[in-house]
């Protein structure tokens, strides 16, 4: 198979995968960027089961289970209750499953124990991040996207702040104001903003 690893390379697999059947035709993209697989509160993902609903769509297609959803049960549930209830085809084109296709008794085994070992999968990635990103704090190693004002990510040492020069002073003199000259917050905020400092 294709090495469809970003959410663009996805997208453009199985956009060509329903442009080679004569019996299917793309109507909308669904994408959660960012968004867990093992919830299926997901923006995108909510859109599409509302048209689904609505009678908007008969047919979802996606590349794999794992793409679909990550908690085995809510995905049994669409898979098995809520798509058939719409009269909705399900194609997962890595797992070769089309729920239209008269299906094996293993095929039907194997799928919920696939999406455990999805579900399992994203826990144990989710678990095995939470703990690198402890030991990075536990070693003093900054690990957030963005420093906080008065700081810059150090461009010579991973994971280490250095004082941004040239907002220094900002902080010092909110520092002074909070704790020489016992200005609220409120206070510091409004003088801030009406010598133009950003805030």
């Amino acid at each position: 198979k294709s090495n469809v690893n970003t959410l663009y390379d996805q997208e453009m697999y199985v956009t060509s995968y329903i442009n080679a059947k004569d019996d299917l035709m793309l109507c909308d993209v669904f994408i959660d960027n960012g968004e867990s697989g093992l919830s299926f509160q997901r923006p995108g993902f909510e859109a599409m089961i509302k048209g689904i609903r609505d009678g908007k769509y008969n047919c979802i297609v996606v590349k794999d289970l794992s793409r679909f959803g990550r908690n085995h049960l809510e995905a049994a549930y669409y898979i098995y209750k809520f798509f058939p209830q719409y009269s909705t085809r399900f194609i997962a084109i890595n797992d070769d499953y089309d729920s239209t296709e008269g299906n094996t008794a293993l095929e039907d085994i194997l799928l919920p124990i696939k999406n455990l070992i999805n579900e399992n999968y994203a826990r144990e990635t989710s678990r095995k991040v939470g703990t690198t990103a402890r030991n990075h704090i536990n070693n003093g190693l900054f690990i957030s996207a963005f420093a906080p004002f008065g700081y810059k990510k150090s461009k010579t040492k991973i994971g280490r702040l250095e004082i941004d020069e040239k907002v220094a002073p900002i902080v010092r003199q909110v520092f002074d104001m909070f704790v020489v000259q016992d200005m609220s917050t409120v206070e510091i905020s409004r003088q801030l903003n009406d010598e133009g400092v950003i805030s």
